[in-house]
């Protein structure tokens, strides 16, 4: 890894560790945007690990490595960016980097969401989904807060790019906060998050280009 970053002029590591509480401090102290976290060695119970609710981790975009399908799972799930199962090859780790590096570039792009009365700025980071209701659409945003919107969702539709996508009737959702996708049942799950989101079959074609974007991180 550190072989790696002097190598290369688009990444710079401000420090490592194998003790969880002087990372910690280090990660309070340089802030960085890109957090590489070796499960196997943390050994981490994402459960009740306390340390992954910190802000310096819920703010960085995370790559985990681990040896562990299951700790790969649960690392997606609680919202990794993304995961590699050992042994990965430097390619491997690199193209998880330009991921992240990515995502964080589009993901800090700020959004005009408006209606004839007001209009919120938003960064697509904030961004979970838009849901419908009534004449009004709800923003939903990753800290819990829902902004009410007066207008139709076809209005957002006709103007949010990827990685926004329409899969039903009621929803615009952000692809790059999907963590799982049941097609029997047809529901979307988001990282972090316990509730179901349904998509219809009106969407299909939709939910390819959704699944697609997730797939090739092309946000």
């Amino acid at each position: 890894m550190t072989e790696f970053c002097l190598n290369s002029s688009d990444y710079k590591m401000v420090g490592k560790s194998k003790e969880s509480s002087y990372s910690l401090a280090s990660l309070i102290t340089y802030n960085p945007n890109i957090i590489v976290l070796d499960l196997d060695i943390l050994d981490i119970d994402f459960e009740e690990e306390p340390i992954l609710k910190n802000r310096v981790f819920r703010s960085a975009c995370l790559i985990g490595l681990t040896s562990d399908y299951k700790k790969a799972f649960y690392a997606v799930k609680n919202g990794f960016t993304d995961v590699r199962i050992k042994p990965f090859s430097r390619e491997a780790l690199f193209e998880s980097l330009s991921i992240c590096r990515n995502q964080i570039i589009k993901e800090e792009r700020i959004l005009k969401i408006s209606s004839p009365k007001e209009a919120y700025y938003l960064r697509v980071s904030e961004i979970l989904y838009l849901k419908a209701d009534n004449n009004n659409v709800d923003i939903h945003l990753k800290d819990g807060r829902i902004l009410p919107v007066f207008n139709s969702l076809k209005h957002f539709e006709n103007r949010l790019s990827a990685p926004f996508v329409r899969i039903q009737r009621s929803y615009i959702i952000n692809a790059s906060q999907i963590f799982r996708i049941n097609r029997c049942k047809h529901f979307i799950m988001l990282k972090k998050r316990k509730e179901r989101i349904p998509f219809s079959e009106k969407y299909l074609n939709n939910m390819e280009i959704l699944e697609r974007l997730v797939r090739n991180r092309s946000f």
